[in-house]
């Protein structure tokens, strides 16, 4: 049986085994009684197992004396957004982001609208585990979906940037929304803005067509469409639309690390405010950093991590390369409606199309690799590791990343399979290629 995952991004496992519905209202009970919140807002993304796991949340909810509103299919901001805008609640979400069908999940908000942090997690796993085996059922029907806080959300992004602008513009976009939780509310969210709107990958709901996460190679299908339809830019979002990636007017993905670097453009134009980023993040970050004279913060990888530097910082932007863009003005998590309207703002500002505003950036090289290894044999690694490059600047908050003269180095046990993560970033692909073999020699060295 796959294993369940249990991290600060929430539970995810196979449904139904592992998640079962026995397992969902176990811990969406812990949740209750974690966080006690005075309402817990509830949403699905659009899998056919989400449905049998949100009845199953509710009645954990219910024994742990929390009341449910239910927003039905909501993309996860829309809840992180609801939960930051309304005093003493909490949230949960049904789904398991970008891992694909069968897989289901749980993710849990605190009462700021972030996913819980490590020690909130740690008590988490703690009362769920006390309740096991005991019988929680509480007679409660899923309240009837109320999507109105799914709508504020989005009328909160359109407020935030230059709405006239972007509708002056008509813009031509096709958006992937991989019939996850955007085939529902990105074309809405997209004619707001005065665009002119075509759809792939959008139905049936909840039968992924493709990869659901949006990485270049999973997006062959957008590429095409852009190109064939005269498109001046194509989004792709994973199945909660917590993510974003893009499409050129040529048809060529741009690569996940330019939504922030895009994104950042323009939410920096407004507020030159400090930026927050994760420490796998490219450097092109500090590229736009750099030229708005503000500081840059980096964090061990995860949403909430971010979430709690940038609260620590007074940082009103911030993210992950990923494609997760974070912009205070509207809340403090990953929004790809937030991201979209950045980038269409940036595009309406600017007047060039997509592809030149990316030629202006260096053309930096990441490479990603992933070595089985015990957590034990990971943690080893990660000590060679630092050994070998004590005498270059270097962040142990993560595991390790290194800054050397032709990139940057990021070695980093995970969090949830049994593998050391090694991203490397180089300044040509021959160097990347070169600081992923010395990683990989450095990890690898006397393992036994």
């Amino acid at each position: 049986m796959t294993p369940l995952s249990i991290s600060v991004s929430g539970i995810r496992g196979v449904f139904p085994r592992p998640l079962s519905p026995a397992l969902a209202r176990r811990f969406a009970h812990a949740y209750g009684v974690l966080l006690a919140p005075k309402v817990a807002f509830l949403a699905t993304d659009t899998r056919s197992s989400g449905l049998c796991l949100a009845r199953a949340s509710v009645e954990g909810l219910a024994r742990a004396g929390v009341p449910v509103r239910n927003l039905g299919i909501a993309p996860t901001p829309s809840v992180q957004f609801a939960v930051e805008h309304t005093e003493g609640a909490g949230g949960v979400i049904i789904t398991a982001s970008h891992n694909p069908l069968p897989c289901n999940g749980l993710k849990f908000l605190s009462r700021c609208g972030s996913f819980l942090d490590r020690e909130e997690l740690a008590r988490l796993v703690r009362i769920a585990d006390t309740t096991r085996g005991k019988a929680l059922r509480q007679a409660r029907r899923l309240p009837p979906a109320d999507p109105a806080m799914v709508r504020a959300h989005l009328d909160a992004v359109v407020a935030a940037v230059d709405a006239d602008a972007i509708r002056r513009r008509r813009f031509s976009v096709v958006v992937d929304p991989v019939q996850g939780t955007g085939a529902v509310w990105t074309r809405l969210f997209l004619k707001t803005l005065g665009c002119r709107v075509r759809m792939v990958n959008d139905r049936p709901l909840g039968r992924f067509s493709r990869n659901p996460e949006p990485l270049a190679v999973n997006l062959g299908a957008l590429c095409r469409t852009v190109r064939a339809c005269g498109a001046d830019i194509g989004f792709a979002q994973d199945p909660d639309a917590d993510r974003l990636a893009c499409v050129s007017e040529k048809g060529e993905p741009a690569g996940e690390e330019f939504t922030l670097v895009l994104a950042a453009e323009r939410a920096l134009a407004y507020e030159a405010t400090p930026v927050v980023v994760n420490l796998s993040t490219s450097a092109l970050i500090e590229t736009v950093a750099r030229r708005r004279r503000v500081p840059v913060y980096r964090t061990p990888v995860g949403e909430a991590h971010v979430a709690k530097k940038m609260r620590e910082t007074g940082s009103r932007f911030g993210g992950e390369g990923n494609g997760g863009v974070m912009w205070s003005r509207v809340h403090t998590g990953r929004d790809s409606f937030v991201a979209m309207a950045l980038i269409l703002d940036l595009l309406a500002t600017d007047r060039m199309p997509l592809s030149s505003m990316l030629a202006r950036y260096p053309q930096y090289v990441m490479l990603k690799e992933k070595v089985e290894m015990t957590r034990q044999q990971a943690d080893a690694a990660v000590a060679r590791a630092r050994e070998r490059y004590r005498g270059s600047p270097h962040d142990c908050s993560d595991g390790l990343r290194v800054v050397l003269p032709e990139g940057w180095i990021h070695i980093r046990p995970s969090g949830t399979e049994p593998v050391v993560r090694i991203i490397v970033e180089g300044v040509s692909r021959q160097a990347a290629r070169r600081l992923l073999d010395e990683a990989l020699s450095a990890c690898l060295l006397g393992r036994a």
